[in-house]
This record gives structure tokens, C-alpha cells and sequence, in this order.
């Protein structure tokens, strides 16, 4: 049986080697954790840089002429000040695109720097000292790219943080020229070994991650989301739904009279039943689709931008195809409720749930194999299969 993952009924790994170039496969929940992971690591470095940035102004003191250190202290403010900023640049868990924004402005932040400061410590006549120091200055893309390291990334994304520190270093070699301009080269080169070694580094994060997140977010048994995943996830579909105005179904589903088969056949066979029943699901619903294992023998499946009437098409469709065999060659079915964000107006999940809860009970009580959708509640909305 092939392990249902978000988005797809398909065998859809996320660590799939195309995937590590690129984040358009990634679930939603892996781009979730990654996300969260990226900011907390952007704040933690931004306030490390921002009291790095200050003390080395005592450096610059002491090397540099005075007109030169206080115009650097100028730079090294405002950069103490963009890093302080980020440190409390907020991370909202359902704007996953704030944490590429972020880890945007952490990189261009020294690089800005960097293009600054150079003129005003180019062709200084310095002590030895100060011409080590000064020479520091050059490593700021260098540090730009290690950082890279500390991130999970795409080897796509590394290339794309890799070129503006390369650039900003080969225009500053353009504009401000010196004697060994043509050394520059030699020290792009050096820059695009250390971007390669970082951009390794950030992809093996990520494929860690991709698998750590597999086997914590998912159940051993069938492959489907737990359920604290599956809350979480469920949490984030709502505020969506919520925000955007789209609907949101639930449908909670139970297997009938499950309790029988394991006293009768045991539960290692209980277990090929429940394996093969999120086979069947897996395949059935549509790309976007979330199933969750709620707890024993009941599945709660997440449809977003879903009505009521197309939940009753998708559960029409399910029922149809048929959910396996019993372990006596029965047909296996399903007690089945499903509610809609809008259309029982919930304020909250747990009410969500407990819409589609209760209406799985009534089609317990109608008789199983059943069930019962929101809005219109006639005859119609229980569907008794043929199986």
C-alpha cells in the first residue's frame, strides 16, 4: 500500500531527489515546519550580528582615521538597527512566505554593508594593522554565503542566495579597482567552492528534515497524517478558509462494526484492514485532499475549497468505487459526516468537528454504510450503497 501524503493520493516522497531543487513539491506541511525552522533561525542569527556589528566598532576605532571610523560607525549602526528589526520581524505560521522574505534581507544586509563600507577604506594609507582590517571587510559576501549552510534549502534556492554575494563582490572589484584587480577572479572562484560546500550543507538539512518530518508527522500504521498533524494542518486550512471567504468540508469517517474484527481475526489482520482502507482513500480523493487517522478506526478527511454539494459528489464517488473486503469476503463500509465551514457556521474548529461527528452518528444510527452530508438533510444526503 502506498503512504497517502498531502496533496496528492499519490506516492509523493518528500524527499524525492527532484524535489531538493526546487520547494513546488514540497507539502504544505513539510514548507510549514521549514518555514517556521528559517525564522527562528534568522531571529536567533540577527540579534547574534547586530551585537557583533557594534562591538567591532571599537576595532575600527582603533585603526582607521577618524573621519573614516565615524562614517563606518554611521553604517555600522544602521546595519545593527536592519538586524534588530529582523529579530522581531514576526512569524506568523500561516505566512510561510514571510520567512524567504526574511532570510532575503538577513543576506542583503552585510552585502549592503559591504558596498558601502568599501569605498571609504579603498587605497587608506594604514598601518599593518589596519590594513588586516581592513582586508576583513572583503570577507562580508564570503560570510553571507556560509550562512547559507545554516539553513534547510534547495540546491535552486542556494544558487539564488549565491548570486547577489557574488555579484555585489564582483562590481565592487569593477568600480573601485586596485592593483591586484585581476586577483579577484581567483577570489570569485574560491567564493563559488564555498557557495557549493554551503548549498550541500542547507540540502542535506533539508533531506534530514523531509525524512525526520515523515516519520514524526505521519502514522506507521497506514501512512496517514496523525492526528496532531492533522489538527495542525486542519488549523491551517481554517484560517485560510476563514481569510479567503472559500469553503472548507470535513468528512469524518468510521469503519463499522471494526471492534468485530479484531475480536474475531485479531488485530494484526485489524490492521491489514485499516492499511487497506487508506489505500483505497488514497487513490480516491482529489490532489489537495488531506487524510488524517483521527485514532483507531476512524479517518478524518480535510477537502478544502470544498461544498457541501461537491463533498457529497466526492463521498458518492468513494462509495461507489467500494472500500475493500472484510476479512469474511464482506463488502468493508463506512459511517460517514461531513460538515462545511459556511454552511454550519462555525466559529471554531472543534464545532467543525463536531458537526461532522454528530452527522456520522446519524448515519450510524440510519443504519450504517451511509452518510450524511451538511445543508440539505433529506432523504436525498443518505446514501445507502449497494455494496
Amino acid at each position: 500500500m502506498k503512504p497517502f501524503f498531502f496533496s496528492t493520493g499519490r506516492d509523493d516522497t518528500l524527499a524525492a531527489p527532484g524535489s531538493l531543487l526546487h520547494s513546488v513539491q514540497y507539502t504544505p506541511w513539510l514548507s510549514l515546519q521549514r518555514a517556521t525552522l528559517v525564522l527562528a533561525r534568522v531571529h536567533l542569527l540577527s540579534g547574534l550580528f547586530a551585537a557583533l556589528t557594534l562591538l567591532w566598532v571599537l576595532i575600527d576605532v582603533a585603526v582607521f582615521p577618524r573621519d573614516v571610523w565615524f562614517e563606518l560607525t554611521g553604517l555600522r549602526l544602521l546595519a545593527a538597527l536592519a538586524y534588530v528589526l529582523l529579530r522581531q520581524y514576526p512569524g506568523r505560521l500561516r505566512a510561510t512566505g514571510q520567512a524567504q522574505i526574511a532570510l532575503v534581507l538577513f543576506i542583503a544586509i552585510p552585502l549592503v554593508f559591504f558596498a558601502a563600507a568599501t569605498p571609504l577604506i579603498q587605497d587608506l594609507p594604514l598601518a599593518p594593522l589596519g590594513q588586516v582590517v581592513a582586508a576583513t571587510y572583503a570577507y562580508l559576501p564570503f560570510i553571507a554565503i556560509a550562512c547559507l549552510a545554516i539553513f534547510p534549502l534547495t540546491a535552486l534556492e542556494g544558487l539564488l542566495f549565491t548570486i547577489p554575494a557574488l555579484g555585489a563582490h564582483l562590481i565592487v572589484a569593477v568600480v573601485y579597482p586596485n592593483p591586484g584587480a585581476w586577483a579577484q577572479l581567483s577570489v570569485a572562484w574560491l567564493m563559488v567552492l564555498i557557495a557549493l560546500i554551503a548549498t550541500v550543507s542547507a540540502r542535506l538539512q533539508l533531506q534530514y528534515m523531509s525524512a525526520l518530518m515523515q516519520r514524526t508527522s505521519h502514522d506507521p500504521l497506514t501512512g496517514a497524517y496523525n492526528r496532531e498533524t492533522g489538527a495542525e494542518l486542519l488549523d491551517i486550512q481554517f484560517h485560510i478558509a476563514n481569510r479567503q471567504g472559500a469553503p472548507l468540508a470535513l468528512a469524518f469517517l468510521d469503519i463499522d462494526n471494526f471492534k468485530s474484527i479484531n475480536d474475531r481475526y485479531g488485530h494484526e489482520t485489524g490492521d491489514a484492514v485499516l492499511r487497506d482502507l487508506t489505500g483505497v482513500l488514497a487513490d480516491t480523493l482529489r490532489a489537495g485532499d488531506t487524510l488524517v487517522r483521527w485514532g483507531g478506526e476512524e479517518f478524518l478527511i480535510i477537502l478544502p475549497n470544498t461544498d457541501c454539494d461537491t463533498a457529497r459528489h466526492v463521498l458518492e464517488r468513494l462509495y461507489e468505487r467500494g472500500l475493500g473486503l472484510r476479512p469474511d469476503g464482506q463488502p468493508l463500509t463506512v459511517s460517514t459526516g461531513v460538515s462545511e465551514l459556511g454552511n454550519d457556521r462555525a466559529d471554531t474548529i472543534q464545532e467543525l468537528i463536531e458537526h461532522a461527528d454528530r452527522r456520522m452518528y446519524q448515519a450510524k444510527r440510519a443504519g450504517k454504510n451511509r452518510f450524511v452530508v451538511c445543508g440539505n438533510t433529506s432523504a436525498q444526503n443518505e446514501l445507502q450503497t449497494n455494496h
